[in-house]
């Protein structure tokens, strides 16, 4: 569809990411989303 170059979209990702914070922070026990420079995301358990 968008051919060999296309990468993809950073903010599709940081959109996902923040939907998914709103979320955990519903449930004030459950894990959390951390950012780790230069590496990405990562799950971690409150």
């Amino acid at each position: 569809m968008w051919g060999g170059a296309y990468l993809g979209d950073t903010s599709i990702l940081h959109s996902a990411i923040k939907r998914l914070r709103r979320k955990l922070r519903a449930a004030p026990e459950g894990p959390s989303v951390e950012t780790v420079r230069g590496v990405g995301y990562r799950l971690a358990a409150v």
